[in-house]
């Protein structure tokens, strides 16, 4: 499905689709407005396509106020249920991707000093190079950026796969018990929920730091796989659209 054919699409000066199709989408929120957007957010690397973002906010067309595309350089297109509301332009560009925990208009954001995620860069790198492996026969490798077209493909586009642990919430180190519990608490959570899943884990290449323990779950909405990532404190997970792109959605 094309942004032409969202029916927020169809609401969108053709000069601001074409100027955000080629920027492309790094953030995306939705929320009950207006100031504080408090719903459900996400940063993205790599980016989205117009597309894409216009599908993950149609999908929540029915209960959000107000909904937001950001793009790299921070310029942001504000939607209501009605359909595109405004553009607003970066003053500068940014530095680092928006905040995905708390979606905010400008004045605001300036005013809480909040427009940078709380995730250190190197971690994102650390993150963006591991070697996300799946125990399944033949075994499969995830790497963020990096199209795989082993991965399994969803007509819904909001359906995916989704790579997740659960071990060293927000990046602080637990013992090997503690996530051993961690682990098993996922494995038991996403059983119940009736998704079907195969054990892997998140590698350094390097070696530099010890494996985690993860799921790789099939057939979940990226709604569920956030909702999951959060329940589990963790900073990011690993999702992949119908696009076949495992891309690294930050969750603060």
């Amino acid at each position: 499905m094309s942004y032409q054919q969202t029916p927020l699409g169809h609401t969108i000066p053709s000069s601001f689709k074409n100027e955000f199709d080629q920027k492309r989408i790094a953030h995306t929120s939705f929320g009950a407005g207006p100031g504080c957007m408090v719903g459900v957010h996400a940063g993205y690397s790599p980016e989205l396509t117009l597309s894409m973002g216009l599908q993950w906010i149609e999908h929540y067309r029915s209960v959000f106020r107000r909904a937001c595309l950001v793009t790299p350089q921070g310029d942001r297109m504000w939607f209501t249920r009605e359909g595109f509301e405004r553009i607003e332009r970066a003053k500068e560009p940014n530095k680092k991707p928006p905040t995905p925990g708390l979606e905010v208009d400008r004045p605001t954001a300036a005013r809480l000093g909040i427009e940078e995620t709380s995730i250190p860069s190197q971690t994102i790198r650390a993150y963006k190079n591991t070697e996300f492996r799946v125990f399944s026969d033949p075994r499969l490798k995830l790497t963020i950026g990096k199209q795989n077209p082993n991965i399994s493909r969803y007509q819904d586009d909001l359906v995916g796969v989704a790579f997740i642990t659960a071990f060293n919430p927000l990046g602080e180190a637990l013992s090997d018990e503690q996530n051993e519990r961690l682990h098993e608490s996922l494995c038991s959570s996403v059983r119940e929920s009736a998704y079907q899943f195969k054990e892997g884990e998140g590698a350094d290449p390097t070696s530099e730091w010890a494996s985690e323990k993860s799921l790789y779950i099939e057939g979940i909405g990226l709604s569920a796989a956030i909702q999951i990532g959060n329940q589990y404190r963790q900073n990011a997970i690993v999702w992949v659209g119908t696009d076949q792109l495992p891309r690294l959605v930050l969750l603060r």
